[in-house]
């Protein structure tokens, strides 16, 4: 708890950012043949974080496409992270 107390302020930044996201951004990632790298890259770093370690374009966008991605992402619970996921 003390350190989710300690990066307690990023934590709120982030989901601050994720709330800006709109469908229609998600919407255009989809639409990619193939996402830029950066794009995989944090996509596969939430993924991760959430125990999904397909990092395939493919299960991407299923995630993407699953109503609720957003919402998913802002309700996710940090303490969750194991350290087995931390030190992946």
């Amino acid at each position: 708890e003390k350190e989710l107390a300690e990066i307690q302020p990023i934590l709120d930044a982030a989901k601050k950012a994720v709330g800006s996201i709109k469908p229609d951004h998600l919407n255009e990632i989809r639409a990619l043949k193939m996402p830029p790298e950066p794009i995989h890259d944090v996509l596969n770093g939430v993924l991760r974080l959430m125990g999904n370690y397909d990092n395939s374009w493919a299960s991407m966008k299923k995630f993407l496409s699953g109503g609720g991605a957003i919402q998913r992402i802002m309700n996710f619970d940090p303490r969750q992270i194991t350290a087995e996921i931390r030190n992946d």
